[in-house]
């Protein structure tokens, strides 16, 4: 029985050893002891007996790949493979850089706003307060000239000119409260109501 037990706690030792070597910066020092003693385990069971080396070599064979296949699973979640590989995002914070952008650029698809350079064809128009770059689709466009937003590609405004209608006007200044003249609210702040 003792002749059975050393090639086994030699097969067993080589393949703590070869988690140890994912876990440990060892510079694969323990890898090299891992290779050594399985296949000392494995010749060491061939000399007790044909059939046991077998068995070993197939558990060898079979358990070394599975090991290192769970090691490598979980190494990214210790503390080497978090210092190697980095932290990986939280899930909330994993959306990708321009998709803040590119959803504020969507929101104003059919707004209207002003052209604040030349556009021939690509400039800047200002909306809702802020400035965006924006390409004119299909015609030059003057400075001051009223644009509509039609779509958005390659995170610019694609623009139209467009005459500014009253309905919209009055939808963008309900938007910003604060920038609205006084004249906007109807009555004048400043007449006696009893005149």
């Amino acid at each position: 029985m003792d002749g059975a037990l050393w090639p086994v706690v030699l097969l067993l030792s080589g393949l703590a050893l070869l988690v140890l070597e994912l876990f440990l910066p060892t510079g694969g020092l323990l890898g090299v002891f891992a290779v050594v003693s399985i296949v000392a385990g494995v010749v060491v069971g061939f000399g007790n007996d044909t059939s046991f080396g077998t068995v070993l070599l197939v558990v060898a064979l079979v358990a070394s790949p599975t090991v290192l296949a769970v090691g490598v699973h979980f190494w990214p979640k210790t503390p080497l493979g978090r210092r190697i590989l980095g932290t990986p995002p939280a899930d909330d914070l994993a959306e990708r850089p321009g998709q803040k952008i590119r959803a504020e650029l969507d929101a104003l698809v059919g707004k209207v706003g002003t052209a604040i350079s030349a556009m021939r064809p690509s400039g800047t128009v200002r909306m809702r307060q802020k400035v965006y770059d924006a390409v004119a689709d299909g015609m030059a466009i003057e400075i001051g000239q009223h644009v509509r937003a039609t779509a958005v590609r390659h995170n610019r405004l694609i623009v139209v000119p467009c005459e500014r209608n009253p309905d919209t006007e009055t939808r963008e200044t309900s938007e910003d409260f604060l920038s609205q003249s006084a004249d906007a609210f109807g009555e004048d702040p400043f007449e006696d109501p009893l005149a």
